[in-house]
């Protein structure tokens, strides 16, 4: 009561500012004096959870009082932090009891002991972590059942595998070569999964042959592998996925040659008597009206999804390869070919007369593609992958499609298909918007292009597609960005999609997109 009656002589000062804090200090009071007065445990825990809630509510008070003095007299970021950082703990706390009232989270063995709360994060843990295992299960009994048994089997050996989820694979091809892949998931039920979506076709069966174990972890581990505050970091083990773009070349003299063979290719199709300029002006023309950039994805095909602060997915793999420059179509802040007027508008030029030079170093050295890597993220799809830009590498893939090369070096970043997405997560804010993505959803589901559940809400942008497969990520896009990737993906696979169910007039315009999928779901 002591500190009640601070606040009201406090809150007599300033009446307009602090009238919230006196009461969330009295219902405070209230559910605490309930608490000790009660001997039933269901109504003891209804006390208990709101004490936790009314104390969350008064540190965010005292957390919002250190933010208006900090810089008056004392720097008091640090105890701002404190301050937000148990306003955390109160609402952890508080969404464990109401776990462990529901039987959300159990103990893995029976026990008479209350947990604490890092003991209850371990248990929650191991449940998040048996859930990920049985989705990852699930997806890949999906995709057996999808697999083409004409095919020969793409086989894989697991070379590597550390206890932060690092993992190293061998992909065994039909022609003896092997390619060597770093990548990470969260659990090692996830790991078939995961390289299933390196697959051409994607309907090709896969062999899993573990070289080594892979040991079951006790938390939940940092998404990626590495994360130096997180609870299941190990400083041991801290290697996530990676692409070594440079030990290739020079173990390998075929990719040198086959550089070479490109510039030569390049020389032969020169225009004669056009510079450089006009050149590129023509290339872009021509690309502009033909191929436009298709809107990218932004990462959320890829994306991992929340649970209280954690990334959870189901891993992410990288190679460094040879591409299809055909087949990156998504750039993002770069709407038209060459359309570099106030960024770096020499760059793309000087990578065009570097290939007219005829010489391989001289190549090598202004497109720099062996130590700065082209970044992109790989689409899969039926038959075949498109790709978007990712952190690097605008300007090569600009030059690299205007000047028609069949192949570039790249960083290949592929990720699991996330768990699940929301309308809100495509950046569908309105609901006739929402309501128009889960239109087209449900048309998918029932054509049998995505394999999931729809989790409805009253809210539509908050309605959960929970995903197991699909033919291509992009084709759960709002409208307007699937058909403009359906385009691009006829373009580079002509006639894949209308073998895999979905008729070309389908991506003639959002609203033909929307139709179709409208029909397809009665």
């Amino acid at each position: 009561m002591l500190l009640a009656r601070h606040l009201l002589r406090w809150s007599a000062r300033f009446p307009e500012a602090r009238k919230d804090a006196l009461e969330d200090v009295i219902g405070y009071l209230q559910a605490l004096a309930y608490l000790r007065s009660s001997s039933d445990q269901d109504n003891a825990q209804d006390a208990e959870e709101e004490v936790l809630l009314q104390a969350g509510r008064l540190q965010l008070h005292v957390q919002h009082g250190i933010a208006e003095v900090r810089q008056r007299t004392l720097d008091l970021d640090e105890q701002c932090r404190q301050a937000g950082d148990l306003y955390t703990a109160l609402a952890t706390a508080r969404n464990a009891i109401q776990a462990l009232r529901n039987r959300i989270v159990r103990p893995p063995q029976p026990t008479s002991q209350r947990p604490s709360l890092l003991e209850f994060r371990r248990w929650q843990d191991h449940a998040l972590n048996k859930q990920l295992a049985r989705r990852a299960k699930a997806r890949e009994e999906v995709a057996k059942r999808a697999e083409d048994s004409s095919l020969s089997a793409t086989r894989w050996r697991i070379s590597v595998y550390e206890p932060n989820g690092y993992f190293e694979a061998v992909c065994e091809t039909d022609t003896g070569q092997e390619h060597h892949y770093r990548a990470w998931v969260p659990v090692p039920d996830a790991v078939p999964a995961l390289l299933r979506r390196w697959s051409v076709p994607a309907q090709r069966p896969v062999e899993v042959i573990w070289d080594c174990l892979g040991p079951w972890p006790h938390w939940l581990l940092p998404y990626g592998g590495d994360g130096t505050q997180h609870r299941g970091a190990d400083p041991e083990h801290r290697r996530g996925p990676s692409a070594d773009l440079n030990t290739p070349w020079l173990m390998n003299p075929a990719h040198r040659e086959r550089l070479a063979a490109m510039i030569e290719q390049v020389r032969r199709q020169r225009p004669d008597g056009v510079s450089v300029d006009g050149f590129l002006r023509q290339a872009a023309d021509h690309l502009n009206a033909v191929e436009p950039i298709v809107p990218g994805l932004g990462h959320w095909s890829q994306a991992a999804q929340r649970h209280e602060g954690d990334l959870i997915g189901l891993g992410t793999s990288k190679i460094a390869g040879w591409i299809d420059p055909a087949a990156a179509v998504a750039f993002s802040g770069t709407p038209l070919w060459n359309g570099f007027d106030d960024h770096r508008p020499d760059t793309v030029p000087a990578m065009i007369k570097a290939m007219w030079s005829g010489s391989v170093e001289t190549a090598l050295t202004v497109w720099n593609w062996r130590r700065d890597p082209i970044c992109v993220d790989r689409v899969p799809g039926p038959v075949g992958p498109l790709y978007e830009l990712g952190r690097n590498g605008t300007h090569r893939l600009h030059a690299a499609r205007l000047l028609g090369l069949p192949a570039i070096w790249a960083e290949i970043t592929q990720d699991a298909l996330p768990l699940q997405i929301t309308p809100y997560d495509l950046g569908a804010v309105e609901d006739h918007e929402a309501e128009q993505v889960v239109t087209c959803w449900r048309g998918l589901l029932a054509a049998g292009l995505v394999v999931g559940e729809l989790e409805h809400c009253s809210m539509p942008r908050m309605t959960i597609l929970h995903i197991d497969d699909t033919i291509a990520a992009w084709i759960l896009a709002e409208p307007v960005r699937a058909v403009a990737w359906a385009a691009a993906y006829d373009r580079v696979y002509p006639d894949a999609l209308r073998q895999a169910g979905i008729p070309p007039h389908a991506w003639t315009a959002g609203q033909a997109w929307v139709d179709w999928c409208s029909t397809a779901s009665r």
